[in-house]
């Protein structure tokens, strides 16, 4: 076989790889479903993440367009050819500082209404010193409290002090869903926390005269910066540069927060806990460990590798992560999240290219959504839900709301979060079967039943 024969024979493989990656020959079958928006959530783009408060009370979401104010038009960048969403900071003059104030993310609460279904609002940040906020990965722990508020840590791609670059920390405030307010306590930096996807936390609850210990696990879902020719090869090729990283820090006291010490940043000691990976998106702990925090023993944690199309499940021991198993999937895995029968939700994008072109046009694009469940002990996973792209397009999150098999759900680059209730039986092609009726209407909003996508 002569060199130009070898040659073509290698790009070829590659190629295929590539294309069996993205699931470009993947047949998609339309779960028939019910859906709807959640009132007030409308213009909140880019609710990427969703956690529900362990009550089921509200959930908490992260609202941030974070594709447009990466440049004045939100447009992409040419790199050798290949279309990338263009996510370096803007040059040509353009100051990062005044692009991205125009457009704040937010944090946001979805709340059950009197008279039956959900509406989401704003969480107002109180004695937040920054100038902008665009948070990304969440976690909310109700086992780690401040005044008897629960905890928020969000992974935040703020500007930096100057303005001119984006700097990743990890902001922790106090909600109050009843005031509707988020107070700002610290944000945690290293040298290491960059390139953040998604975090969870094992640490203490602030305690007297600073005692307490800070604990996390965060994703770092790219080593090369997006917008290089590095990241390009990085994606493309699946290259396994994604990590996780395990940082520790002092949690600052109870007094000194509430003496108005807040506002600060806690410098954490940060390693790699694991390494090796092909995208790590979205991150969770086991359910025990959720509930007891550091006292849990071995604690499990999940990691999604959107390359891999799997699920990786760790055992934590002094901050490194040991690999027991890994879940294979059908999609490029994104946010995680746990029903309410103790399965492993994972949401994210069964066609990588037609999610690639919804990142770079969301406005005129769409990319299909796909749920899937993964029984954590027997290693059972099923598909629970799948759209085309043209009803729910692009989700990134979705959270078994405990109501009458209603989800919550949210995208990256979508205008608002929605609800969805998969379909008990079809009656008849195109039909909804047990999720019509009134069910849409009990939950707020627009409802519809729909049934596969018209050809």
């Amino acid at each position: 076989m002569g060199y130009c024969a070898s040659v073509f024979l290698v790009l070829s493989a590659l190629v295929l790889k590539i294309l069996i990656t993205a699931n470009v020959f993947l047949p998609l079958e339309f779960t028939p479903h019910s859906l709807s928006t959640v009132p007030g959530s409308e213009g909140h783009w880019g609710n990427e993440d969703l956690q529900l408060l362990g009550s089921g009370s509200a959930y908490i979401g992260t609202s941030d367009d974070r594709h447009g104010w990466m440049t004045p038009t939100g447009d992409t960048k040419v790199i050798v050819g290949m279309l990338v969403p263009a996510w370096a900071p803007p040059t040509e003059g353009v100051k990062m500082k005044a692009l991205r104030s125009e457009r704040q993310g937010f944090l946001t609460v979805g709340l059950p209404r009197a008279g039956g279904g959900w509406e989401q609002r704003e969480l107002g940040m109180l004695a937040y010193p920054h100038a902008d906020l665009h948070p990304h990965g969440l976690y909310v722990s109700e086992r780690e409290t401040f005044r008897g508020l629960p905890l928020v840590y969000a992974v935040n791609h703020r500007a930096d002090e100057a303005g001119a670059a984006i700097t990743d920390e990890i902001s922790v405030c106090a909600a109050s869903v009843k005031d509707g307010t988020c107070r700002y306590l610290y944000g945690i930096m290293s040298p290491e926390l960059v390139s953040l996807n998604d975090v969870v936390s094992l640490s203490e609850s602030p305690g007297g005269g600073g005692t307490a210990r800070g604990e996390i696990y965060a994703t770092r879902w790219r080593k090369n910066q997006v917008g290089t020719l590095m990241n390009v090869l990085e994606t493309y090729l699946q290259l396994p540069l994604a990590s996780v990283v395990h940082c520790t820090y002092e949690v600052p006291s109870a007094e000194s927060l509430a003496a108005g010490g807040a506002g600060r940043i806690v410098q954490a000691k940060c390693e790699t806990a694991a390494a090796g990976i092909k995208m790590s998106n979205g991150i969770s702990l086991g359910r025990e460990a959720m509930d007891k925090g550091q006292g849990s023993g071995t604690v499990e944690l999940y990691v999604a590798a959107s390359l891999s199309k799997a699920v990786h499940k760790y055992a934590a021991g002094d901050g490194a992560l040991e690999l027991v198993a890994s879940f294979p999937l059908t999609q490029l895995a994104d946010n995680l999240s746990w029903s309410t029968d103790g399965r492993l939700i994972v949401a994210g994008h069964p066609k990588a290219f037609a999610f690639r072109d919804h990142a770079m046009s969301p406005l005129t694009t769409v990319a299909p959504c796909m749920v899937e469940s993964i029984d954590v002990e027997t290693g059972d996973v099923k598909i629970l839900f799948a759209d085309d792209g043209r009803r729910l397009s692009g989700c990134s999150v979705a959270v078994d709301l405990g109501r009458d098999g209603w989800w919550a759900y949210g995208g990256v680059y979508v205008k608002s979060t929605g609800l969805f209730k998969i379909a008990e039986e079809q009656e008849e092609e195109g039909g909804c079967g047990g999720a019509g009726g009134g069910a849409e209407a009990d939950m707020g909003g627009e409802g519809m039943c729909t049934g596969p996508p018209p050809q």
